[in-house]
């Protein structure tokens, strides 16, 4: 009788094989199938030792019988017949190869016997292969694991089934054989095998679904509100004017500007013990931010003034001031206004009393315009909608009525305030007043159209038609200042930032007229320097204000707008050449007069020996200019400013303040220099 195969031993271990008899006298007389009898009958053994070893808790079954597990049981014992067919109905394979000398692993492992430890070293491998004494490591087939489960089922439940699927599973039919190295004679090829019948597992029997027993549970409490964005100050970095060399270009052209926001940014900052962001620091507006002593046109709508001395910081450098000074008007003289007012209720403009400054901001407006000025008033948080017809001030008491009961709600959709306000001015609109749209916001926009290219496209299209566009901006630590301004100079307005009660009443007093009236459209300033005299220049600030040399006759261009009796002051440091006597610039400013309805250009020239010899010669208003344009600089971070101490700056400040007669504005910018210069240290 030849040697029976590794699964008839397996099957004569377990008590299953059907003719035991030949089986048994045959390993009595062959010693290799002797010992593998006995090596099965040992992991046999070690198995169910390692099964009652691994043990798990039988989780309790509902009592309740359920109709559908006769059909259970049914299905599981048809899948168990279905497996012992295919066993028996398996053809006998070819002999075994003769056992081999094991190796000193194997050795090792084999003589730690049939305990716990030896059996989990056997089963430890992946894929369910056995480790024999004969130095290969066969893999179990599907009839062995099958009896295997079964016979240690009413012992550990599912636990070494559930051992067997965390390390893994082969092909229940795949007979390779994985070798140790070893020489070792080559197994005989298995006999051809049909498809394997694979028949899907009995449908586990779900619990019943029981209905929940009604209960009364408690209300639930409001949803809080949308929270905010994190806090967060959006600034657009324009960059720095480079100096610029006669010999390839000179002339510098720059549309006109005069808002103050930055400014005032910087002031709020510092007040609360922060360096501004470098980002947000327009030396334009620092510069403007003052009042000078510069005086207004006798006749026409400007008056143009030019002086030129050494740079107080930089005696190698001159700096050029260039004063424009629109005319001025009476109170009484100025066109009836038409504003609607925009304004922010979402919940950022909640924080540090935002809505609360817009509120009392309005109320000194209020009591400034006349009684036939006209007020409406739209709000928007996730949506806009109405709070005030446009009505006379004349009717004080229903506009604060309505200024009072605003309060913070929702998210920021400030496109929508736009399209709902822009319609409030459109259907009002006066062409014989001043009709403007007035944004108050902190600029942040998280709700509804978001672009700022999309919110400039209306609010260009509406300033075509004659409703300008101002922007008031609220609040610190969640701010955008580059929406605010681009909307306030597509707009054709002007672009402020109120921190205090104090600013409202300097903006809604002293800027009023400038606000509610412009006198010039579209105002570009042209310079152009003689090579001669010049050997280089610089523009400090207006870098978001360039315009090209050539567009500067070209009136379709869009430039800046300057209301009545407001000041604009640009700075050049120049660079020049010793002894050279000449013109040393001629300036021209070209804009559309709207009380003339035409454009208009006009120019002033300074030469050589205007030039002041020292910087102690300059005017009070020029070293107010130089100073607060350096206190920009050097907040700013320019590679000019490196080498400028602040004490020389506030040195300076000291100075101007006090040759201009120590004005407010001027005493409280000297503070300010020393609180930067403490916070730099």
């Amino acid at each position: 009788m030849n040697c029976p195969t590794t699964e008839t031993l397996e099957r004569l271990a377990l008590g299953f094989h059907e003719d035991p008899a030949p089986l048994r006298a045959h390993a009595a007389a062959c010693a290799a199938c002797a010992a593998r009898l006995k090596l099965l009958g040992a992991d046999h053994a070690a198995l169910e030792a390692a099964a009652k070893a691994v043990r798990l808790p039988r989780v309790p079954r509902p009592r309740a019988r359920t109709p559908w597990r006769p059909l259970g049981l049914a299905a599981a014992g048809l899948l168990v017949a279905t497996f012992l067919v295919m066993i028996l109905s398996r053809p006998s394979a070819p002999p075994a190869a003769p056992p081999v000398a094991s190796s000193a692993a194997d050795a090792q492992v084999a003589s730690k016997g049939d305990g716990l430890r030896d059996a989990m070293s056997r089963i430890n491998a992946p894929n369910g292969i056995l480790t024999g004494v004969d130095g290969r490591r066969e893999v179990l087939n599907d009839e062995s694991k099958l009896f295997r489960r079964k016979r240690n089922e009413n012992a550990s439940g599912e636990a070494l089934d559930n051992y067997g699927e965390s390390v893994g599973r082969r092909d229940p039919f795949d007979k390779t054989a994985v070798t140790r190295p070893g020489p070792e004679p080559a197994p005989a090829p298995p006999p051809p095998l049909g498809p394997p019948q694979v028949l899907p597992p009995p449908p586990r029997p779900e619990p019943p679904k029981l209905a929940p027993e009604p209960r009364s549970e408690p209300p639930k409490p409001p949803e809080p509100p949308r929270p905010e964005d994190p806090p967060v100050m959006i600034f657009k970095d324009a960059g720095i004017n480079p100096t610029v060399d006669t010999a390839k270009e000179t002339t510098s052209t720059f549309g006109l500007d005069v808002d103050t926001a930055s400014y005032t940014l910087i002031r709020n900052s510092l007040n609360r013990g922060q360096l501004p962001n470098p980002r947000g620091v327009r030396v334009e507006e620092c510069v403007n931010y003052f009042r000078y002593l510069d005086p207004a046109p006798e006749t026409g709508t400007f008056a143009i003034r030019l002086e030129a001395a050494p740079s107080p910081f930089d005696p190698e450098r001159h700096l050029l001031r260039i004063g424009i000074k629109a005319k001025e008007i009476k109170e009484s003289e100025r066109k009836d206004v038409v504003l609607t007012f925009v304004i922010d209720v979402s919940g950022s403009m909640g924080q540090e009393n935002r809505l609360e400054l817009v509120k009392q901001s309005l109320r000194e407006l209020i009591d400034r315009l006349r009684p036939s000025d006209r007020i409406g008033i739209v709000v928007y948080g996730s949506s806009a909608r109405d709070v005030l017809a446009s009505t006379p001030v004349a009717q004080k008491e229903r506009i604060v009525s309505a200024i009072d009961a605003l309060r913070t709600e929702g998210s920021t959709n400030v496109e929508d305030g736009l399209r709902r306000g822009y319609g409030y001015a459109t259907r009002d609109f006066d062409g014989k007043k001043t009709n403007r749209v007035v944004l108050c916001s902190d600029g942040v926009a998280n709700n509804g159209v978001t672009d700022p290219e999309s919110l400039l496209k209306q609010v260009k299209d509406k300033a075509a038609e004659g409703i300008f566009l101002s922007t008031l901006g609220f609040g610190m630590g969640n701010y955008n200042d580059h929406l605010m301004e681009r909307l306030a100079d597509g707009g054709n307005g002007n672009y402020a930032y109120i921190d205090d009660l104090k600013e409202a009443r300097k903006i809604f007093s002293e800027k009023l007229a400038g606000m509610m009236e412009v006198v010039a459209q579209d105002a570009k300033l042209q310079v152009e320097f003689d090579p001669a005299t010049v050997a280089t220049f610089r523009l400090l600030g207006y870098e978001n204000r360039h315009v090209a040399n050539r567009d500067f006759r070209n009136d379709k261009v869009d430039a800046g707008e300057v209301g009545v009796g407001h000041h604009v002051t640009a700075l050049y440091e120049l660079g020049l050449k010793p002894d050279a006597p000449g013109r040393l610039a001629t300036v021209r400013i070209r804009y559309k007069d709207l009380a003339l309805n035409e454009v208009v250009e006009a120019q002033e020239s300074l030469g050589r020996a205007q030039v002041k010899a020292l910087a102690a010669d300059g005017s009070a208003s020029w070293r107010m200019a130089a100073t607060a344009a350096m206190f920009a600089e050097i907040l700013r971070e320019s590679p000019r400013a490196k080498e400028v101490s602040w004490d020389r700056v506030q040195a300076e400040a000291e100075r101007a303040a006090r040759d201009l007669d120590r004005p407010e504005d001027a005493v409280e910018f000297v503070e300010l220099v020393k609180k930067a210069a403490a916070l730099k240290r």
